[in-house]
């Protein structure tokens, strides 16, 4: 998370936090304020003193929780990840696009499948032009 001189804050989270439990039992107040603040783009004055102590309290949870998104996004979305290595899955986990923890469930899972797909697509072009490559050597 970065807060820029204007104000503006860069929540660079990219699982959805509406299914991990574990850290919703933790987490839980400090995830739907930061879910608002990304959605409205703003806090209001008076949930700015809860925020800061919402942060102090949650530091080392949710440095945790923002850490190890690779392993989250694996059993969050495992059905999708299923046949991709776990170097693959940081591959396709690298593509999701900053704030997509704000999308609703189907919208997120819409996102992964066709980031899935889509890494999936490009390792096909990929073989095959190695392939190609293999055999028009000789």
């Amino acid at each position: 998370m970065r807060l820029y001189g204007n104000g503006v804050i860069s929540v660079g989270i990219f699982v959805s936090p509406m299914r991990p439990q574990k850290y919703l039992d933790e987490l839980g107040p400090f995830l739907g304020m930061l879910y608002t603040l990304k959605k409205a783009g703003t806090l209001l004055d008076s949930q700015k003193q809860t925020f800061l102590e919402l942060v102090q309290a949650n530091e080392s949870t949710f440095r945790n929780f923002y850490n190890n998104q690779v392993d989250l996004f694996k059993r969050v979305c495992g059905y999708y990840l299923d046949d991709l290595s776990d170097d693959e899955i940081k591959e396709v986990f690298a593509t999701m696009p900053a704030g997509s923890f704000t999308y609703e469930k189907a919208d997120y899972l819409n996102q992964v499948e066709a980031k899935v797909g889509a890494y999936k697509e490009g390792q096909k072009n990929t073989q095959l032009k190695k392939l190609w490559r293999e055999k028009t050597r000789d």
